[in-house]
Parts: structure tokens; C-alpha cells; sequence
């Protein structure tokens, strides 16, 4: 067998192969990675001159200070123009100390600063100085004036605090201050100063170097940079306008970056939360909103850490349709709220809310794009029920308007008889409501009150004196702390005028009186409140003609507060009186022998005129019944029914001007002058006068503002059926009515939130 030996030289040439060989692999793979790299960013380099500097001046003392050079100093050649630093013989009085400054400006550099130098040109050395480097934020001073000024600085914030040398002469010294320099990058600042100091109050020990005073700009102080700006922002694309809710932005690289981004949608802060990557494109991964959405996108400039361009902006703006509710099933529903109604129309797909007026539904279904189920919350009045989306909110229309049926069909306690007349006050914080109602043949005073939500009963059954007899017209009168309640009630074959106090603890009325002055016929009562004394007017047969009376209740009794009557005539018929305060007094107005007359009360039982002592008809010659007193603070008006040439009642209005009154008419405000106007009513809400009265069956409204009467009627819940006598109060800043409507079996007191014009 033979063998062949190797020998050492031999395995020393295989090791040289395998390192070879893996050198090269290693090559192959830096290469790889190398390629596959991101581009090198941009990289920039700065030798900035001085822009400006300042130094002591040792010839210039004032208060043992050294103020700043105003004229330039020489090296100890006199040749070159220098700044000195350090401490300088004694003059008198001691000066012991030069200073100098210089100032860099640093517009334009952006990004990671890599290398940084700052460096002076060294000219003289004199003794062993030493020079201390200390930044300042203070970048004005002034040496060129007669009120020269030293920058500001904090000797405890030194850079630098090195020794200069006679080696350092001829030559720049230079001192590295990159940190620094990124720090005033990085805070966006313009201007970056250096204050130089030195050993002071030493005798000579100072050194100087090249100001930029001097005409060799070559050796004027410098800032030398090299860095890596940041990127010019990105390019940012999309289509403006798009009914996509899930659009896509696309941006190129505006140039001086890595390929690096980063994008936030609708917020322009990047620093935090934004979403870091390579592509060049992005598409939100949910539906966005209707309306405008930004992308904001920045490009890295490569440097670890990395500084970011500006952003980049572009804006997409979602346009969605709004949703459509066509219509809505039931269209009316109880206060208290709670009525499931369904809701169709289209676009509900991704509905984000359903409302009722202002008001959000209790909760809601999407069912499908064409339907939704709600259920109503509380509220009052016609409200339009719409859905949102992103695409908006659906257009009100008639087709969406759902009723709050404020009175649940009717107020009636019994809602198969009749029942008429109503009355509103608001007391204790709800609103009350009397009226009339007939049981077993007689009419029965009875009392609801509202909470603002329901109804709740405010008698224990009939008020009346006697439930066997029929009672009219109730009338209800908060005062002081107090409810009043007065009506006319059959005594046989007259009537008297009674009154009841109401006792909210016990939910009862008590103390009831009969106001009437004799046991002759008396009726047609009404109430007024002022300076919490109450005031009743009425109507009361003297054995020959109706009188118009009144009486003064002071807190437990009523006293006489007329002089036997008020009529301007004893000897003629008074008609249907009625009551207002206006400037804290007590109005009062009434139809005598066919006319308007009014009258106000001055205390005690006098009464003067407020009439010029003269019919304030229209037409004195026509006969004019039902006058209403109307009143706010501002605003005395009444209205009234004055027939005209036919013989058919028209409704007119005048104000109070003070001393007379103006009429505010141009004519007739019935809606047709062919048809008779009653039972006449109105109030004055939010500065607008408002007259009703019953026309051809209906109840009738006419708003006036600004001299100006517009229509404001149709309050029925079913335009078939007749209407009557409407009541009117303010309560819970709404205006609410009540009044008579017929059911086709038993008219009913009906109630609503008055929506207005």
C-alpha cells in the first residue's frame, strides 16, 4: 500500500482556501444586504461664518464695567482686527475682564446634524489664558450706538473650558459642539451663540482672535456642519371628491429621503401614533364618515434616530346621500313616549341615529336599507323623526312628522260624555286645566294638572257647589302662594258666582265663597292676580240691567272693589266682561249697549276710564261683544267681535298706547268675512300677540309681530271634526292650548304644545 504523506505546507494551503473562501461568501453577503438596503439619504455640509460678534472694549469704562466694542480693536500688531478674552492690567477705575461673542445663523439647516465644529482664529496669547465656550439664548445686542449692549448669558452653562497656548496662535482652535448644535435644530431655533470668557481679574492673561471686523473673511470665527437635512415633504394624491368610503391616498417622495414614511389620517401630529411604512399608498380599513378626511404624510431622512420631513397633506371628501325617511308608522304616539313606530325610507344602512325632533329615540333597530324600527322618548308636540348616517341627516318633510298626543285622546275624566269651556294656568310648577264636564245631565267642574310628562287628576271628583246642578266657565288664577278657582253654578232658576282655594298637599279644594253680591243672577266670571291681591270680575243682574262687579281678595276675605257697578251706563245692559294687568294695574273691559268699553281700577272701589269716556269700536254705529284683554309686560292689546254691515261678527284689535287706543288692524281678521267669529281667547307668547276665536266650526289663530297678522291656526288633531273655545298658557317656555274638539260620539278637552307659525 503506499501512503502519501503531507506535510505542515500543505494544511497551511487548505486553511488559506477556506478563509478564502469564506471572505468571499462574507462579500457576497454584504453585497446582498447592501443592494437590498434603503438608498442613502441626502447628506449636506455648512462652514458658516460669523454673522455677527461682539467683544468688551477695555478702552470704554463706565461703573467699573466694561461695555462692548463700538470701534474695532487690533491684535498686538495692529494689523488684524480682533476680539480679546481673558483679564487685562488695571486701569482706574479696575477694569479686570474682556468677554467676546460670536453669532452663527442657522437658516436653512434642518435634519440630524453629524459633525458639528465650532472654531476662532488665535492671533495673540498673552500671559497662560484659558477660554471658557457657554451658549446663550440671547442672540441681540448692540455695538454700534451710544447704548451698546453685552448679551445675556449663564456662566454656569459652559460648553468648553480649555486652555489657549501660544501653539494655538496662527491657527483655529476648534471645539466640537454637534449635541448642541442639534439640540437648536431640533427646537427650531435660527440663530445659535457662543459667549467666550476667560480667567478674569488676574492681570494680563488674555488671547485674541479674528473678529468679523477684520477684512479676511477666511479666518472669521466658523461654525462647521455636516448633516443630514430633512426630506422636502411628500407629495400626497387622491380624488377630491368620492362616494367611497374607503378611498386611497398615494404620495411620491418630494426628494432627500430614505424611502421611509409615515402617515396619520386626520391628524396633523406624527409624533405620535402614525403608522410607519415603505409603501406608497394607503386605504383605510373601515368606512370613513361623510365629509372631509386628510391623510398627512412625512419621509424619513435615514438617520437613526430619524428626523421627518413636513408633512405632506391631501384631502378626500366623502360624499355619501343622505338618508330618506319617506314615511312613518303610527304617526302619533302618547307623551310619556314609548310607541314603536317603524321608519321606512332608504339609505339606513349603517345608521348612526334616530331622533324625534331634538330629541334621540329611546333605541333603534336597522332592519334593513329600507327600514328601521324606533321607539319614541317623551316629548310634546308634531316632531319630524329623522336618521342620520355618515352620509348626513335625512331632509325634514311631511312624510316623517309624528304627533305627541300631549292629553292621551282627552283630558275628560269620562271621555264618552261631552265636555266645553277650558281654562290654563300654570302653578307649582305644572299645568293645570279646568273645564266643564257633563254627568248625568249636569256639567261638572273638574281639574287635571301636567307634570311635563302625564297627566295626573287635581280633584277628588265634581268641584261644584251642588252635583245636581249644572256649573259654567271655570277659571283658574294662581296667586302668592296660592290656587284660585272661580265659576257660575245654578242656584234654581238663577246662578251665583262661587270660588274655591286649592290645597296642593291635600290635592282638595277648600274654603269655597259665593262672591255674588245678591242672590240675583250672577255669572261670566273672570280672574286677574296682581302684586298677590286677586281680583274677580263678573257679571251680576241688578233686578233691572246686567252690572259689571267686582271684588278684592286681600288673603282671607273679599271686599267690595267697585262703587255698585262699572258700567259707564247703570241703566244699560253689560256684556261678557274680561280682565288683564298690564303696569301693575287692573284692566278691565266689557260690551255696553253694544260697545267697547274699558276701564282701569285705582284702588279701594274707584275706577276711572280707559276709554276717553268713548267706544273704542271700530265702528261706534255696529254692534261689538266679547272683548278680550291681552297683556305683557310690554303691551296692553284687546280684540273683540264687531259686526259689520251684514250683521256678521268680524274680529278687530287695537293696542294701548297709554292713553287711547290704536288700532292694529287693516280690517277684518276672520278667514272669511261670510262666517260669524266667537268664543273669543288669545295671549301674548315670546313679544307675539296671538287672537283666536271659533269660525265656521274651527278654532281659528292669527299671530301678530312687527305690524304685521299672519295665519297660525289648525290645531285640531282631526281637521273633520268642530272646535271651540281655546285656552292658552305658558309653561315650560312653550306655549300650550287646550280647547273643545268633537270625537263624532262626545266632544272631547283636547291639548297640545302650540307649534307656532
Amino acid at each position: 500500500m503506499n501512503l502519501k504523506i503531507m506535510g505542515r505546507g500543505a494544511n497551511v494551503n487548505i486553511l488559506k482556501k477556506i478563509v478564502f473562501y469564506q471572505f468571499y461568501i462574507i462579500v457576497i453577503i454584504i453585497s446582498i444586504i447592501c443592494l437590498s438596503a434603503k438608498p442613502a439619504a441626502y447628506a449636506a455640509s455648512a462652514s458658516i461664518n460669523v454673522s455677527q460678534d461682539v467683544a468688551t472694549d477695555s478702552s470704554i469704562i463706565d461703573e467699573n464695567k466694561a461695555h462692548p466694542m463700538i470701534n474695532p480693536v487690533t491684535d498686538n500688531s495692529g494689523s488684524i482686527n480682533v476680539n480679546w478674552v481673558g483679564s487685562v492690567l488695571d486701569y482706574e477705575p479696575p477694569l479686570t475682564y474682556e468677554r467676546a461673542a460670536v453669532k452663527f445663523s442657522l437658516a436653512g439647516i434642518t435634519g440630524t446634524i453629524t459633525t458639528a465644529t465650532f472654531k476662532f482664529y488665535v492671533v495673540d496669547v498673552e500671559g497662560s489664558p484659558v477660554v471658557n465656550i457657554i451658549p446663550t439664548e440671547d442672540d441681540t445686542w448692540n455695538e454700534t450706538d451710544s447704548s451698546p449692549a453685552f448679551p445675556t448669558y449663564n456662566a454656569e452653562n459652559i460648553l468648553y473650558s480649555m486652555p489657549v497656548t501660544p501653539d494655538d496662535c496662527e491657527k483655529f482652535k476648534e471645539f466640537n459642539v454637534k449635541d448642541y448644535i442639534q439640540s437648536c435644530v431640533d427646537a427650531g431655533k435660527t440663530n445659535v451663540v457662543f459667549v467666550l470668557t476667560g480667567i478674569e481679574g488676574e492681570g494680563l492673561c488674555d488671547f485674541n482672535f479674528v473678529s468679523n471686523q477684520d477684512d479676511n473673511t477666511d479666518l472669521w470665527s466658523k461654525l462647521d456642519l455636516t448633516y443630514t437635512p430633512v426630506p422636502t415633504p411628500p407629495t400626497v394624491t387622491g380624488p377630491e371628491y368620492t362616494g367611497d368610503t374607503r378611498p386611497t391616498w398615494s404620495w411620491s417622495t418630494g426628494g432627500g429621503g430614505n424611502g421611509t414614511f409615515r402617515y396619520k389620517l386626520d391628524d396633523d401630529d406624527l409624533s405620535l401614533g402614525a403608522t410607519t411604512t415603505t409603501s406608497l399608498s394607503y386605504t383605510p380599513g373601515s368606512d370613513l364618515s361623510n365629509g372631509s378626511h386628510t391623510l398627512y404624510v412625512q419621509e424619513s431622512n435615514g438617520v437613526i434616530p430619524a428626523r421627518w420631513s413636513d408633512s405632506g397633506s391631501f384631502t378626500i371628501t366623502v360624499v355619501l346621500p343622505a338618508p330618506v325617511v319617506s314615511s312613518i308608522s303610527p304617526t302619533s304616539g302618547p307623551s310619556a313616549g314609548g310607541t314603536s313606530i317603524t321608519i321606512s325610507g332608504t339609505g339606513f344602512t349603517g345608521a348612526t341615529g334616530v331622533k324625534f325632533g331634538s330629541t334621540a329615540a329611546t333605541g333603534y333597530t336597522v332592519d334593513s336599507d329600507t327600514s328601521i324600527t324606533a321607539t319614541s322618548p317623551a316629548g310634546s308636540g308634531t316632531v319630524d323623526v329623522t336618521v342620520t348616517t355618515s352620509g348626513g341627516t335625512s331632509a325634514t318633510g311631511s312624510g316623517d312628522q309624528f304627533t305627541y298626543i300631549l292629553d292621551n285622546g282627552g283630558l275628560n275624566y269620562d271621555l264618552s260624555v261631552w265636555a266645553t269651556t277650558p281654562s290654563m294656568t300654570v302653578y307649582d310648577g305644572k299645568l293645570y286645566t279646568t273645564w266643564v264636564e257633563n254627568t248625568s245631565g249636569h256639567t261638572q267642574i273638574r281639574v287635571k294638572k301636567y307634570n311635563g310628562t302625564t297627566w295626573e287628576n287635581a280633584d277628588s271628583g265634581s268641584l261644584n257647589m251642588d252635583t245636581q246642578k249644572g256649573a259654567y266657565n271655570p277659571i283658574l288664577m294662581p296667586y302668592g302662594s296660592d290656587l284660585y278657582l272661580a265659576w257660575y253654578e245654578e242656584t234654581g232658576a238663577d246662578y251665583q258666582v262661587y270660588g274655591r282655594e286649592y290645597n296642593r298637599t291635600a290635592n282638595s279644594w277648600e274654603n269655597v265663597e259665593d262672591l255674588s253680591y245678591s242672590a240675583n243672577k250672577a255669572f261670566n266670571v273672570k280672574l286677574a292676580a296682581c302684586n298677590n291681591i286677586l281680583y274677580a270680575v263678573w257679571l251680576e243682574n241688578n233686578g233691572i240691567k246686567n252690572q259689571v262687579r267686582a271684588k278684592v281678595f286681600a288673603g282671607s276675605t273679599w271686599n267690595q272693589a267697585d262703587p255698585g257697578t262699572l258700567n259707564c251706563d247703570p241703566a244699560q245692559k253689560a256684556t261678557l266682561p274680561s280682565v288683564a294687568v298690564y303696569s301693575n294695574t287692573l284692566f278691565a273691559a266689557w260690551s255696553e249697549k253694544g260697545n267697547i268699553r274699558v276701564k282701569k281700577y285705582d284702588g279701594g272701589t274707584s275706577w276711572s276710564t280707559a276709554d276717553n269716556n268713548t267706544s273704542i269700536n271700530i265702528d261706534s254705529t255696529k254692534f261689538a261683544d266679547m272683548p278680550i284683554l291681552l297683556a305683557d309686560s310690554s303691551n296692553l292689546y284687546i280684540i273683540w267681535a264687531e259686526q259689520d254691515n251684514s250683521g256678521i261678527y268680524q274680529i278687530r284689535a287695537k293696542k294701548y298706547n297709554g292713553t287711547s287706543w290704536d288700532q292694529i288692524d287693516s280690517g277684518s281678521l276672520n278667514d272669511s268675512s261670510s262666517q260669524d267669529a266667537s268664543m273669543l281667547n288669545g295671549t301674548v307668547y315670546n313679544n307675539i300677540l296671538y287672537a283666536a276665536w271659533t269660525e265656521n266650526g274651527k278654532v281659528k289663530i292669527k299671530s301678530y309681530a312687527s305690524g304685521t297678522w299672519k295665519t297660525a291656526d289648525d290645531i285640531n288633531y282631526d281637521l273633520s271634526k268642530a272646535s271651540s273655545g281655546p285656552a292658552f298658557a305658558e309653561y315650560d317656555s312653550k306655549l300650550y292650548v287646550s280647547w273643545k274638539e268633537g270625537s263624532g260620539t262626545a266632544d272631547k278637552i283636547r291639548a297640545k304644545v302650540y307649534a307656532g307659525e
